[in-house]
């Protein structure tokens, strides 16, 4: 019989579990105990009313309904337990955080991770997945060091659905731990994660039913260096270690890494990121790289991208006092490093954002954006014989170009009564294209622009404000434009206490230029605020015409009530 490793810390999780029923809590500081109140309950009752009316009898929704909602919360020197309850007519629902536990208390320079938690090292290695145990960071005042430790549960063992085509999941656990020193000029860190598959499971099923168990090592470390004034360097470097079949036999030649032991199937994989940046006063310019190589792998994460490599250029900088700011970049990314894949893609990315602000009142903003995808195809025949992949050149089979611009306006000035005017005028515009080696395939443009004008007069809290909107696309043969106005007009009364409000738009549209319609919407509605509650009524009106349709009208209506309570016990009050 196989002795279960890490005995210890399946029993600590255990009984953390137990002692505190599986309760949800999260961020307690522990160096509250004894200065803050101990008790503290809070929350909401409140109910929602809608209604609609609508010309049309076989609507799938519902005319009308009714929600009641209840919600409390009490906390115990920052450890949160929340309820809910909601009923409306349809059914009943009730939630409570019992299902899952999370305890993360800190104190001083300590914090711990209890229960469902998550935790990163490094890209390459853990980064964000959950796991089901316990973990620490312990980050003195300074910050000069840190070191993060974890284990537990990666995944839970579940059966296959044979139904849905869903294989069974193996009992996975995961072990990390990492440090990181850091200084004025430098920093460096290390880190190792290990996680594996439980070899027998209590299903005893087929591999077709299952995954194999699989088996993980990662080895990463970062650091950052100022070689000289304003010019730093900084690196990330990962080596993964990954069996696919932990069942199958051991290769003689050696052992990588305790507890991981070298395989049939296993393989090295590895990841390095690295970049330079040089400040100055005129800006700050960066060059960087990144290279995965194919196959990379860890079960630290839940989503891995490998097999590419990058490039990337990005320059910042102010000019004109800082009333002109720019930022620059370019990068180029490429697949299929190995040579084994039929085809490789290489992508063109350049942006660029100018910001541009003469004075407080007058601010412009310009960007750019765009995007080359190249494939090439290599012959079948080529790709089947295996031939050098230096000595013959792919062939170009697909090129794809997206490109994006746009800008705004924005315009600000205040009167000598206080009232305040604004001019806001945005345009965007967004282009593809995409060609073959042998025709040119489909064109789109994309165009959108709107301008608006906005009045606030603050004597007596009234807004308003009127915008125009356009929006048009053209995706082959095919064009349709969108246009229309809307009005909206906002008050206060009683004191900031009522809030009502008004709102009036009409659009056109049209179809390979032929108009197919309009749309005619008016909403209103009042807010009312007053200490613990809070109230609101809204009601829409909407008319829709179609040419080749009869018109339509609807109505809705929403009435809302909330009330929340909080209350404090103390040690005192006894």
């Amino acid at each position: 019989m196989t002795k279960r490793k890490f005995p210890y810390i399946n029993r600590f999780c255990l009984l953390c579990l137990l002692s505190l029923a599986y309760g949800k809590i999260a961020g307690q500081d522990l160096s509250l105990i004894g200065k803050s109140e101990p008790l503290q309950i809070n929350g909401t009752v409140g109910m929602q009313y809608y209604g609609r009316m609508s010309g049309k009898s076989n609507s799938p929704y519902p005319l009308s309904g009714a929600i009641w909602q209840v919600g409390l919360n009490a906390s115990l020197y920052g450890w949160n337990l929340p309820f809910s309850v909601t009923y409306s007519n349809a059914n009943l629902r009730w939630q409570q955080p019992f299902n899952r536990f999370s305890l993360q208390p800190s104190w001083k320079w300590i914090r711990m991770y209890l229960g469902d938690a998550s935790m990163s090292f490094s890209p390459y290695s853990l980064n964000g997945h959950q796991f089901t145990g316990a973990g620490a960071e312990f980050e003195p005042e300074g910050g000069k060091w840190k070191i993060s430790i974890m284990g537990g549960r990666l995944l839970r063992q579940t059966s296959p659905d044979t139904i849905r085509g869903l294989p069974g999941i193996r009992h996975r656990m995961g072990y990390g731990l990492a440090g990181e020193c850091r200084e004025e000029k430098f920093s460096l860190g290390a880190g190792i994660f290990y996680a594996s598959d439980r070899k027998n499971d209590a299903f005893h099923l087929p591999d077709s039913l299952t995954e194999a168990p699989a088996e993980n090592l990662v080895l990463h470390s970062k650091g950052t260096a100022g070689i000289i004034d304003n010019l730093q360097v900084q690196f990330e470097y990962a080596v993964s270690f990954f069996t696919p079949d932990r069942r199958s036999p051991e290769v003689a030649e050696g052992t990588t890494f305790f507890p991981l032991k070298y395989r049939n199937g296993s393989a090295r994989y590895n990841a390095l990121k690295t970049g330079i940046t040089y400040t100055s006063r005129f800006g700050s310019a960066g060059l960087y790289a990144e290279r995965v190589d194919p196959g990379y792998r860890t079960l630290g994460a839940y989503y891995h991208l490998n097999d590419f490599a990058s490039y990337t250029f990005q320059y910042a900088g102010t000019a004109l006092q800082k009333k002109l700011s720019w930022s620059v970049s370019s990068g180029w990314q490429y697949d299929n490093l190995s040579h084994r894949k039929s085809s490789t893609s290489h992508r063109l990315i350049h942006n660029l954002n100018l910001t541009f602000s003469p004075s407080d009142a007058l601010q412009m903003n310009f960007t750019y954006s765009n995007f080359s995808r190249y494939m090439y195809l290599r012959p079948v025949e080529e790709y089947l014989s295996e031939p050098d992949p230096w000595k013959n050149a792919d062939t170009l089979h697909y090129r794809q170009v997206t490109g994006t611009w746009g800008g705004t306006v924005f315009w600000q000035t205040e009167d000598r009564s206080g009232n305040r005017h604004q001019i806001n005028v945005s345009f965007n515009s967004n282009t593809s294209r995409e060609e073959s080696a042998d025709s040119l395939a489909n064109r789109g443009l994309f165009v959108s622009a709107s301008g608006g004008y906005t009045f606030s007069k603050h004597d007596n809290d009234l807004s308003s404000s009127m915008v125009l909107q356009y929006n048009s696309s053209r995706t082959g043969e095919i064009t349709g434009a969108y246009l229309g106005p809307a009005l909206s007009v906002r008050k206060s009364i009683a004191q900031k206490k009522l809030q009502a409000y008004s709102s009036v738009s009409y659009n056109k549209t049209w179809y390979d230029a032929e108009k197919t319609g309009y749309v005619l919407m008016g909403r209103g509605g009042l807010s009312f605020r007053q200490k613990n509650h809070t109230a609101d009524l809204t009601f829409g009106m909407a008319w829709r015409k179609k040419e080749d349709r009869n018109n339509r009208k609807e109505f809705t209506m929403n009435f809302s009530y909330r009330y929340t309570f909080s209350g404090k016990k103390n040690r005192e009050q006894k």
